[in-house]
């Protein structure tokens, strides 16, 4: 499940031994993609709370608003494992102590269905793209991706691979109500070439990625975390 909290998982994605490594953060949910060998590390602490500033929160009665939040927004019980959402739920994130939820039909508020939107430390902004839909559109690419990068592999020089291997991971930013997909060293080319192999998708933006985020995954060390 998706949280605020800082945590770092590594996983393993289909037979090109891909690393996942999902960092949460402050509206933003992120995957990133490396080479490697198999491994796995899981670490939860939910006494770090970020900001916007990746300051620790002063409140962590967010937390517990945050949690309350996700699990009414939840179709399932909080006890199933699914990240599904009522339609109108775009996500929530901290922002100066406040918790800002983002629905696609802030009517809901008029309705009084939703007791915890009414709490005062929530704002809620509206926003154009449910959190269900960027999922979606995320597992998509990430499918899509596996498949892809299994092809084109033995063409190591062509310009599908080229952008497959430079693709550094996705973000669903739940602040800027958008899926970020991050290229390495991104241009018109590998554009073009994202536009062929995924298609083109509204709530999807591509990012010129810094290669401090390539440093991070590749210098990563299984069992001790990323140095």
């Amino acid at each position: 499940m998706k949280n605020r909290m800082n945590s770092l998982l590594i996983g393993v994605l289909g037979s090109a031994l891909l690393f996942s490594l999902y960092v949460f953060s402050s509206g933003v949910e992120r995957v990133f993609f490396h080479q490697g060998n198999s491994s796995s590390l899981v670490q939860d602490d939910a006494s770090e709370v970020t900001t916007d500033g990746g300051e620790p929160s002063k409140t962590p009665s967010l937390y517990r608003l945050y949690t309350r939040v996700e699990d009414t927004m939840k179709l399932l019980p909080a006890s199933e494992s699914d990240d599904t959402y009522v339609d109108y739920y775009g996500g929530c994130y901290i922002e100066d102590n406040t918790l800002v939820v983002c629905l696609t039909d802030t009517n809901i508020l008029n309705s009084g269905t939703v007791p915890v939107l009414q709490e005062r430390t929530i704002c809620v902004k509206e926003v154009t793209y449910s959190y269900n839909h960027m999922k979606e559109i995320e597992n998509s690419i990430l499918n899509k991706y596996e498949q892809l990068y299994s092809q084109f592999q033995t063409d190591p020089d062509s310009p599908e691979f080229l952008l497959l291997s430079s693709i550094m991971g996705t973000a669903i930013d739940e602040k800027e109500n958008h899926l970020r997909v991050d290229i390495l060293d991104l241009n018109a080319e590998k554009e073009a070439v994202f536009l062929k192999l995924f298609g083109a998708h509204h709530c999807a933006v591509l990012n010129n990625c810094v290669e401090a985020l390539q440093d991070l995954v590749t210098t990563y060390d299984p069992g001790s975390g990323a140095s």
